[in-house]
Formats: C-alpha cells, sequence, structure tokens
C-alpha cells in the first residue's frame, strides 16, 4: 500500500507592513503558516524612528530627572510634536494641551524641581506669563480664592511673588494692570468694587 506523502510546512516569511494607527515603528512581522492549522503572528514594534537614509533612531528616552507624573505622561508628546513643529508646546484644544497648560500651572505654584524647568525651556516650552494666569484661570475661582485669602488677612495688598499661593499673587497684579488700561471687564470690575477691592498696590 503506497502512503500519501506528508503535508510540508510552508516556509517562514519575514516582511514589512504598516504599524496600527498612532505608532511611530516599523512592524516587524513574523508569520508561520501551517496548510493545516491557521496563522500565528507575532508582531513586535522598534523603539526607533526612520530617516530619510533609511537608518533607524533610537526615539528619545524621558531624562531620569523628570519625576513630577503628570510630565512624565506627557513628555513623549512633547517631544514628538517639537520634531514635527519645531517646538514643545502644544494647543490647548487637546488632551495633552490641557495637560500642557497644567503643567504651567505647576511651574507658576513652584511644583516643578529646577532640573524639569531648566530642560523644559531649553526645549523651547512656553511656561505662564502673568496675562496666562489671568485669561487661562476662571475669575469666579480666582475670586474665592481672593476672598479666602482676605478672611484670613483682611486686606487685599497681596505681593506679586506670594509664595504660598503665586498664581493668586500674579493674578491680582494683572488684574490691577487691566483696570489701568481700562480693559477690565465690567462686570468683573463690578464684583471687585462691591468687596472694596484696592486698585492701587501698596506693596
Amino acid at each position: 500500500m503506497m502512503m500519501k506523502p506528508s503535508l510540508a510546512l510552508a516556509p517562514l516569511f519575514l516582511f514589512l507592513e504598516p504599524p496600527p494607527a498612532g505608532r511611530g515603528a516599523c512592524a516587524f512581522v513574523t508569520r508561520s503558516v501551517s496548510l493545516t492549522r491557521k496563522a500565528a503572528v507575532k508582531v513586535s514594534y522598534s523603539n526607533s524612528d526612520d530617516n530619510a537614509d533609511g537608518e533607524s533612531k533610537p526615539l528619545a528616552a524621558t531624562p531620569s530627572f523628570i519625576e513630577t507624573p503628570l510630565l512624565l505622561l506627557l513628555y513623549p508628546s512633547l517631544v514628538s510634536h517639537k520634531k514635527e513643529f519645531g517646538n514643545p508646546n502644544i494647543p490647548l484644544g487637546s488632551p495633552d494641551g490641557k495637560r500642557c497648560a497644567t503643567v504651567r500651572r505647576l511651574h507658576f505654584q513652584g511644583k516643578l524641581s529646577a532640573e524639569e524647568v531648566d530642560h523644559l525651556q531649553e526645549m523651547g516650552f512656553r511656561f505662564n506669563s502673568f496675562e496666562d494666569v489671568y485669561y487661562e484661570n476662571d475669575f469666579e475661582e480666582m475670586f474665592g480664592t481672593l476672598m479666602h485669602y482676605y478672611s484670613k488677612t483682611k486686606t487685599f495688598q497681596i505681593p506679586k511673588k506670594y509664595e504660598p499661593d503665586p498664581e493668586l499673587g500674579a493674578w491680582v497684579t494683572m488684574l490691577r494692570r487691566l483696570y489701568n488700561s481700562n480693559e477690565l471687564p465690567q462686570n468683573e470690575l463690578a464684583r471687585l468694587d462691591e468687596v472694596g477691592f484696592e486698585w492701587v498696590s501698596t506693596r
């Protein structure tokens, strides 16, 4: 009786295929195909980015001195945005843009390390100015903070660089600047006048 020849395994194939959306690295796929069973696929992603010459370059690693949890989460996006647009200042309309705004607040509150601040500045990250503090914060929230300060001190004379709450000091400074240039919204002006806010700083 003649025996039928056994089915041979198809050879292994090594090929490139595009990675899933959102992955910047090439996906190397090894597929082992058998005539008697379904293909088994193993996918691995290289931690690299190809340049124009086809050479792989490692992606920037997060520096070891970065320890602030939010910054650890945001850092890869900062690097990616800088590579694409020349700066790490992600627009506010995206989740990462909102994280950038929070990082700016953490800096203004003195909650980032000196190394983190220096590194972000070297990357071109823009930190808050007094104007940013005023425009990016909710008036009612800051007004409540102001009144809490007044209830404890009985004065609105807050130092520009008020260490316990740098944002409050910056916000009050901007209120007076906008008042002096007649740019403060009337509803905010009325609220502040009602509580006897002092428009002239004596600090």
